[in-house]
């Protein structure tokens, strides 16, 4: 009896099993007797835990959650990407269309000026699409 009881704690301590049934096979027995045996071991204090109501399961008391790994993901080199270049080359390209748009708003009428504001306009959306075909490119791999 004390042999079984020591195999019933190797069974729900070290190798986590919960299911009463599985350690009546474990141990050539039937589950009223495991069930005898565990509620005899917690009583003793030498097991901390329950069964369930419906007489199939015996949980620990004592275990704690396992720890959350944190993933490390490695990037593929060719994800390595560095974008700044591109989204300062875009942000130069809206600040020269805003001045445009300012331009021509301010001297709207003369001519000149609004030629300047739409020349100004154009070399800005040419400057932005420039920075946005940076972004967009990347090096795919071979």
């Amino acid at each position: 009896m004390v042999d079984r009881k020591e195999m019933l704690i190797k069974l729900v301590m070290e190798r986590d099993i919960s299911s009463i049934q599985v350690m009546a096979d474990d141990l050539l027995t039937d589950e009223d007797t495991i069930r005898n045996l565990l509620e005899e071991l917690v009583s003793e204090g030498k097991l901390k835990g329950y069964i369930t109501a419906d007489g199939r399961r015996f949980f620990r008391r004592d275990v704690s959650p396992p720890s959350k790994e944190l993933k490390h993901e490695d990037v593929p080199e060719f994800m390595k990407y560095n974008t700044a270049p591109g989204k300062y080359t875009a942000l130069i390209g809206i600040i020269i269309m805003i001045v445009a748009g300012t331009l021509l708003s301010l001297f709207s009428g003369i001519i000149y000026y609004e030629n300047m504001g739409v020349s100004l306009l154009l070399i800005g959306i040419a400057i932005t699409l420039t920075g946005c075909c940076y972004i967009g490119r990347r090096k795919t791999p071979m």
